[in-house]
């Protein structure tokens, strides 16, 4: 089953740049400052089952202002200050007007290149179009965009966005975190399965059953709304878009179909899921 994720820029989205590094490049852990609000947007967003990367573009190693291993020292402290709720993180190196001549050029992972979010998605499994692009930079939302994510841009201005790859506008990573949330609520689609005959008759395989799809939905970061197991059938509210609720029956026909026939010889479940 795929995951919901939110992307997450760098600099000026969860920790303080302008300001703080010449020409806006920190590759200094000893300077990483969480924003305001930025850890407690990150809990709520991981207990409502995102999971959370970070993509940045790093141009300062291509201008040889530091190197990719203080980048990668950066985004340890960055995980250390955020008790390790980032899954895993993608930085672009590059730049066309860099001045070492190994990074000196333009890349796929260079947002407002999607790169780094479709390398993510390949390796954790991510469900694109249930996911969020969030940033302080439109190119950070036309990388989002790109890959096929909401976008939310931060920024002080938070009237009606003007561009086609800003979803939302707000005014701080937390403001973001409670749109992603808000918006979620109003996503929740409805799954049921049909046992074959007698399959769910007994108490026992019911609660099996029950135990079975909060046990998955926890792991895979889905969030149940309802759940109904009864003789005639299961039925189950999903937070989400189709493609989340759809998913999770899927995988919970499968693990229940093996262990029921491990125990009896047959198949729990009958005909299409409906949702």
């Amino acid at each position: 089953m795929k995951r919901r994720a939110v992307f997450l820029d760098r600099d000026d989205t969860l920790i303080r740049n302008a300001g703080v590094a010449p020409g806006g490049d920190l590759g200094d852990p000893a300077l990483v400052e969480l924003l305001p609000g930025a850890h407690e947007a990150c809990v709520m967003l991981v207990e409502a089952g995102y999971a959370l990367f970070v993509v940045t573009n790093q141009g300062g190693v291509a201008r040889g202002r530091f190197t990719e291993d203080d980048v990668l020292e950066v985004h340890q402290r960055l995980n250390t200050l955020l008790d390790e709720m980032i899954t895993d993180f993608r930085y672009c190196p590059f730049h066309p007007k860099g001045t070492l001549p190994q990074y000196t050029k333009e890349h796929p992972w260079r947002k407002p290149q999607p790169g780094m979010l479709f390398d993510l998605a390949d390796n954790h499994a991510i469900d694109l179009t249930s996911s969020w692009m969030i940033g302080d930079a439109p190119r950070d939302c036309e990388a989002g965009k790109a890959a096929g994510c909401s976008t939310i841009l931060i920024t002080e201005d938070t009237s009606a966005p003007d561009s086609a790859n800003v979803d939302h506008t707000a005014p701080s990573l937390l403001d973001a975190a409670q749109h992603v949330l808000a918006s979620q609520e109003h996503q929740a689609t409805t799954i049921t399965l049909h046992p074959m005959a007698q399959g769910l008759a007994d108490e026992r395989v019911r609660a099996s059953v029950e135990a079975a799809a909060y046990a998955l939905a926890e792991r895979n970061g889905v969030h149940i709304l309802s759940l109904s197991v009864l003789p005639d059938r299961l039925t189950a509210s999903v937070e989400g878009p189709e493609i989340v609720a759809v998913g999770f029956a899927t995988e919970l026909r499968r693990t229940t179909d093996t262990w029921h026939a491990g125990r009896t010889g047959r198949t729990l479940w009958k005909g299409p899921t409906e949702a």
